[in-house]
């Protein structure tokens, strides 16, 4: 009994740790996407061509 007991846990837990390292994958995925969006952004709103007042 105590061996399934044991197996039954570790069945439980493991799902529940792969979606953690999942959602903290995907989670850092989104934070590299918006980066590069506000960098590529940024750099597009500098090189418009607006005077340097604009920019303050």
């Amino acid at each position: 009994m105590a061996r399934s007991t044991i197996r039954m846990k570790v069945d439980r837990t493991m799902p529940h740790f792969l979606a953690t390292i999942l959602t903290n994958v995907a989670i850092a995925v989104i934070e590299a996407a918006l980066i590069r969006l506000s960098m590529a952004l940024w750099k597009a709103f500098l090189n418009s061509g607006r005077p340097a007042a604009a920019h303050a």
